[in-house]
């Protein structure tokens, strides 16, 4: 089994004082394979630190304390960098993270202050190096600073601070289900971008945001939400997430994009080893690399079935998913348009709680134009939202469905 290690570089903090909050305005890249530069324009006076990882190669710009302002955009290949994103790991910590198309040097690093009334820039150079000398640059440290320490301790690479989850915890004398929603994306990891530039990260949060309100509402069951914000949530954490809440449901929302404009409508997805299409198979590798995305590293995980028991647990669990799934199509095709395969399976990371019975429902495509204009519409997200309540309480009524 291939493991992706985490490998960790330390530049000198660019202040000895705590560094005021700063906010990020622009972010550009420029240069050609021979020279790259990074320049973000900055409001205030970050600290920053850079850490590389390898497999695929790419270089990670922390920046605590800060947030950003700069609209998301489409990228392109530039120099030596293959892509780039940026955003919130967490509430007020930011994060730039570079694909690479191969390894580098990092040969400058300085911040450039404000001049009249140009801002301050925070400036990274890249020139090409060795495989040998991207390794060793990137060493673990032996006796890590105190601003790495909880970086290291943390979950698959990344700070504890990233991954917490502010709830209202339900009473615990409260019996109702706990249905789990999910917000696919988030942060640094926008998902997919229309043409017109609307993120799947806002779409889904503004519909799960419906969604609870109506489960809430109607008072059956008790709706929790993995994230509440733009923050960045790592795929282990959402699961976990889930299991700790001890819910009856899981249902993780997102919005897809494709090459083909004409392709619309929802499509809900269960758990499956075997993708059962293509398309399935590249929604499910897309969705399963945004913890790559996120610059944090990832380890193959072991086989989770360690005994017979629980195996038949995960394939009971499964059945429920499947068992959900079938009504939910059944009750969104009386409000909105489905897929022309509204079913199908893939191996989705997010969906493998082997006691939870979990779903990914895909809204439609933001590549679409009718789907995108339905996506901005109040009416739209309200009447979709209360035919998932719906199949969500009908299922939680059956016979033999765990509760909690």
């Amino acid at each position: 089994m291939v493991r992706f290690a985490l490998m960790l570089l330390v530049l000198p903090w660019l202040a000895a004082s705590p560094a005021l909050a700063a906010k990020v305005s622009d972010i550009r890249v420029v240069g050609d394979s021979e020279r790259t530069r990074m320049v973000l324009d900055v409001e205030g006076e970050p600290r920053f630190h850079i850490l590389r990882l390898r497999a695929p190669y790419r270089l990670v710009v922390d920046l605590p304390d800060t947030e950003f302002a700069a609209p998301a955009s489409k990228t392109k290949a530039i120099g030596l960098v293959s892509d780039y994103r940026f955003g919130q790991i967490a509430a007020s910590r930011g994060r730039v993270v570079l694909d690479l198309t191969g390894p580098v040097e990092v040969e400058k690093s300085y911040l450039m202050p404000g001049v009249a009334e140009q801002p301050a820039r925070l400036v990274l150079d890249m020139v090409p190096s060795t495989a040998e000398a991207f390794s060793e640059a990137a060493a673990p440290i032996s006796e890590p600073t105190p601003a790495l320490a909880s970086l290291q301790e943390g979950e698959e690479g990344a700070s504890p601070e990233a991954h917490e989850i502010p709830i209202d915890r339900p009473d615990a004398a409260d019996s109702r289900p706990v249905v789990v929603i999910d917000p696919g994306h988030g942060g640094i990891d926008s998902g997919a971008i229309s043409s017109d530039g609307l993120l799947e990260k806002d779409i889904t949060l503004g519909f799960s945001k419906a969604l609870r309100e109506v489960l809430i509402e109607r008072g059956k069951t008790i709706p929790i939400l993995t994230r509440d914000d733009d923050v960045f949530l790592s795929l282990g954490k959402r699961v976990a997430f889930a299991r700790r809440e001890g819910a009856a449901l899981f249902i993780s929302v997102h919005a897809d994009t494709v090459p083909q404009d004409y392709v619309r409508g929802a499509t809900v997805y269960t758990l499956s080893e075997e993708a059962s299409d293509v398309l399935a198979a590249r929604l499910a590798a897309r969705e399963n690399r945004a913890d790559i995305l996120a610059g944090l590293a990832i380890e193959d995980q072991p086989d989770e079935v360690a005994t017979i028991l629980f195996d038949l647990a995960r394939r009971e669990t499964r059945n429920l998913s499947m068992r959900f799934a079938a009504d939910l199509v059944k009750d969104l095709s009386a409000e909105m348009v489905l897929n022309k395969k509204p079913r199908r399976g893939a191996s989705f990371r997010v969906l493998k709680a082997p006691d939870v019975p979990s779903v990914l429902l895909e809204l439609g495509y933001l590549s679409n134009n009718v789907d995108e204009k339905l996506f901005q519409s109040d009416e739209w997200r309200e009447r979709t939202s209360e035919a998932v309540a719906s199949a969500v309480e009908k299922y939680l009524a059956l016979p033999g469905v765990a509760r909690r």
